[in-house]
């Protein structure tokens, strides 16, 4: 048995009562668990939308002027870099496209497939130049694809030509020309 000892000064503390929380009841945990569910949907929705604005951003401006061609250019034409973006869902485009201005002397500087805005396929093919001074050119690039495209200037583009390929081309293979369906 334990030895009683006589009190001292620790004995003399009053007892401790302190506050305690007041027990949880079910609405209490309900309450908070969805708070918790709003505030990390919010932020799902949040996150989803502003990526998806951020995405929105595509290369294919929403519409840009045509230009007609006024100043001819000394430029050696086929040291521009050119760049082919096959906005159509059929494979290989880019690829062909690029294939034939590559045969034909060009510096090509990147061909590859995008998703166009809002997932409608262009109905033509646009050659994008950043400004009139590469109009001659933006010419030549359409003389070696053998269509008539139009010629739009651009800011959207880092390359002297890009060309957007549409719905209006098909290249069957690298080494083919433009379908009938390409002339206009």
């Amino acid at each position: 048995m334990a030895k009683a000892y006589e009190p001292d000064e620790f004995d003399s503390v009053p007892q401790h009562g302190g506050t305690h929380r007041a027990r949880r009841t079910k609405t209490d945990r309900v309450v908070e668990f969805l708070a918790v569910m709003g505030v990390s949907a919010f932020v799902a929705v949040g996150g989803y939308f502003g990526l998806k604005a951020i995405d929105a951003q595509s290369i294919l401006p929403v519409s840009l002027p045509n230009v007609v061609p006024t100043s001819s250019s000394t430029v050696d034409v086929k040291k521009s870099p050119v760049s082919v973006f096959d906005a159509t869902e059929a494979d290989g485009q880019a690829s062909a496209a690029a294939t034939i201005l590559l045969n034909d002397g060009w510096n090509i500087a990147a061909a590859a497939s995008v998703t166009p805005k809002d997932g409608v396929v262009p109905a033509e093919t646009i050659v994008y130049i950043p400004n009139l001074d590469l109009a001659p050119v933006a010419k030549a690039v359409e003389k070696s694809l053998g269509g008539d495209y139009p010629i739009q200037v651009s800011a959207n583009f880092q390359d002297p030509v890009t060309v957007v390929l549409g719905s209006d081309v098909h290249f069957s293979a690298p080494s083919a020309s433009p379908s009938p369906s390409a002339s206009k």
